[in-house]
């Protein structure tokens, strides 16, 4: 039976940013019916991916574990995350404010030379020559997920490179929606991928603003935004 929108245009409610840094205004907006080649979905739930705030390297922890990681170091500011930080495998947890050297030092002497690889999710551009900086000679790989500001420059020492350390970039994990997505669900239906502990928040369509402040200040891994009453 065919859906009485079919081909018309139709009314609903959008979260509209007028104005850069200021909270989104819930308006009620037009829709165009669907064009060639296009559909029109209805969304109940969704969520915020913030790239250039992106705070937590639990995501990142949960890849190395299943990728067999035997030591999994986590790092940041904040000491309390490593509690919620085990879950996603986390094995061990630095904080660089509690030493007096380079956090990549500090590494380097609890790995014996440094670490196989290493992810920077945060965009700082300090944390992210740390990441560099920290992992092994010769074979070593960091990774890098967060987007850095626009007027950020990375420096590093030469010898870094001389020495066979690698840098890489990557968005989205390198991962090809219509090629890999049906085995990321395999995974999750297998159990394989536990999902459910990345959400910690959950809020309603009118209070995406809240959203937001969870993610900028760091209080949510994710949260889930219902787009149904």
């Amino acid at each position: 039976m065919g859906s009485s929108t079919a081909g018309k245009v139709i009314r609903c409610k959008a979260a509209v940013a007028w104005e850069a840094g200021k909270p989104l205004v819930i308006e009620e907006v037009e829709v165009a019916p669907p064009q060639a080649n296009e559909v029109r979905l209805k969304i109940l739930f969704t969520s915020l991916c913030h790239t250039d705030v992106y705070f937590w390297e639990a995501k990142a922890a949960e890849g190395a574990r299943l990728a067999g990681a035997s030591r999994i170091i986590g790092v940041d500011l904040n000491s309390k995350r490593f509690i919620e930080a085990k879950k996603f495998g986390v094995t061990e947890f630095v904080n660089p404010k509690d030493y007096d050297k380079p956090v990549q030092e500090v590494i380097a002497e609890m790995t014996g030379g440094g670490v196989d690889r290493s992810v920077e999710c945060t965009g700082n551009i300090n944390a992210m020559i740390s990441a560099f900086e920290c992992v092994h000679d010769g074979w070593g790989v960091a990774v890098l997920v967060g987007v850095p500001n626009k007027d950020d420059a990375f420096k590093t020492h030469p010898i870094n490179v001389l020495n066979e350390k690698t840098l890489k970039g990557t968005f989205f994990g390198n991962y090809k929606p219509r090629s890999h997505l049906p085995s990321v669900v395999e995974m999750y239906m297998n159990k394989e991928l536990e999902l459910e502990k990345f959400i910690t928040h959950e809020v309603s369509f009118s209070e995406i603003n809240k959203a937001f402040e969870y993610m900028l200040k760091g209080e949510s891994l994710r949260c889930i935004i219902r787009m149904t009453p």
